[in-house]
């Protein structure tokens, strides 16, 4: 199952290279918390995984998302996020 995750800050990116082989990449807080969400729709079966903080920061309603609070690997207290899909349920 596809899914997708949203979380809205700043990130560092870039290309990294080592003699002839070239990578991009990003890092930054902002990358941890997009591969947490993202994992935690993986793991839960849902389409997408926003955290609330995204929504109340562009002023939008997130209606058709369930709220939840998460765990999320390397952060010191739950996160609120809304969740979009059918839980595995299908």
């Amino acid at each position: 199952m596809d899914c997708a995750m949203v979380w809205g800050w700043r990130a560092i990116v870039g290309e990294i290279s080592l003699g002839p082989q070239v990578i991009f990449t990003a890092l930054g807080d902002t990358v941890n918390m997009a591969h947490g969400l993202q994992e935690l729709a993986r793991d839960l079966g849902e389409t997408a995984a926003v955290a609330e903080a995204v929504f109340l920061t562009a002023g939008v309603t997130p209606s058709g998302y369930r709220a939840r609070e998460a765990a999320l690997r390397g952060r010191p207290a739950p996160v609120a996020v809304r969740l979009r899909g059918d839980g595995g349920t299908a």
